[in-house]
Parts: C-alpha cells; sequence; structure tokens
C-alpha cells in the first residue's frame, strides 16, 4: 500500500518499523528520494534505524516518572513546564494538564520569587545551579526542597530539569 502512494509522491516518509525474523521489530525512519540513475528514474530508500534514541527515550522518561525525587522540564527563557513526574505533581497537588504549557509565575511555585532570582543569578551562565528553595503547592503548603537546576540544550532551545528532593513540608513544621 505504501509504495504506490511513494510512486505518486503523495508521501516521502514511512512510520512503520522493520520486521526482524524472529517476528521482533526495530523501529527506523525511512525516507523515499527520487532520482535519476543509468538513465532510468529511481527511488531511493533511506532507513536510519532509532532503536538506540528509542530506548533511550524509553529509559529516561521510566527513571523520569518512577523517581521519588520531584522533577520538571521546562523552559530556560519563559519559565514554561512541558513535563513534570508524579513525585512532583503528587506533592503540589496539580495534574500534569494544570502544569503542562503554564510557567512558573501562572502556578505561583515559587514561595519567595527573589529566592529563586538569586539562585538563578549566582549561576552565572553556567548549566547547572544548586541550593535550597520554598516552593508552595497548590493549596498552599510551604515545601522546602533542594534545588538542582541543570541546563540541556534540546535541539535549539534551552531547556532545564529541575530536581526538588524534598528537605520538609509545613505541615510537618506545625508538629515540631
Amino acid at each position: 500500500m505504501t509504495i504506490p502512494l511513494v510512486i505518486k509522491g503523495d508521501i516521502t516518509t514511512c512510520p512503520y518499523p522493520f520486521m526482524k525474523k524472529d517476528k521482533g521489530i526495530i523501529p527506523v525512519d525511512t525516507k523515499f528520494y527520487f532520482g535519476w540513475w543509468n538513465e532510468e528514474n529511481v527511488i531511493a530508500v533511506v532507513s536510519t534505524n532509532l532503536s538506540v534514541e528509542h530506548f533511550s527515550k524509553e529509559v529516561f522518561f521510566s527513571i523520569f516518572n518512577s523517581s521519588q525525587v520531584m522533577m520538571a522540564i521546562g523552559s530556560v527563557d519563559t519559565g514554561i513546564i512541558f513535563n513534570a513526574n508524579h513525585a512532583f505533581l503528587e506533592n503540589i497537588g496539580y495534574s500534569l494538564d494544570e502544569v503542562s504549557g503554564k510557567t512558573v509565575k501562572e502556578l505561583n511555585l515559587f514561595y519567595d520569587s527573589e529566592q529563586i532570582k538569586k539562585l538563578l543569578a549566582r549561576s552565572n551562565g553556567k548549566d547547572s545551579v544548586k541550593g535550597e528553595l520554598t516552593i508552595r503547592s497548590k493549596s498552599g503548603e510551604r515545601i522546602v526542597c533542594l534545588f538542582s537546576f541543570e541546563q540541556i540544550k534540546i535541539q535549539i532551545m534551552s531547556t532545564c530539569l529541575l530536581l526538588l528532593p524534598t528537605l520538609l513540608k509545613e505541615s510537618r513544621w506545625k508538629r515540631s
């Protein structure tokens, strides 16, 4: 079914994986190129094995989502959160839909916005910043965390991985 569409020029890529002899699959990115060779029209097919990339993403998200450390991924420039793990969502009381696409400012996440500005200013353009930070949950509860900001380049966009191991929650302070 794919080949006639390629010949007509309706498609130039194919998302289907290759099947191995043992019935396993190999994820690939296949592209079709039209050309001229030996005085005939030809279609060159180039497939790139995505197994390693697929495996790397799978491993990363498995670790990211199963970690007990609060983690979020967002934009360095805008402060928009793209993704957050279960521990982050559970501790701050939001769902992923509520945080995805929102800025940390819109969520009123930082208890003291000056505290985060000082931490980031201290970085002097470094890719990593560490410190202590107090964040606010959806219900207003204060959560004191160790703060680790790791800048990551994804294609041309500067993103960051925010790691927040919890030190103390407000409810524990009240009991002491």
